[in-house]
């Protein structure tokens, strides 16, 4: 998950980068 909001070049953290990745997965 970390790695993908690396690539969208966003800074995810905890739960919010997952919700965040999971709508775009």
């Amino acid at each position: 998950n970390i790695a993908a909001g690396k690539k969208f070049g966003i800074p995810l953290r905890g739960t919010h980068s997952h919700a965040f990745v999971s709508s775009f997965t």
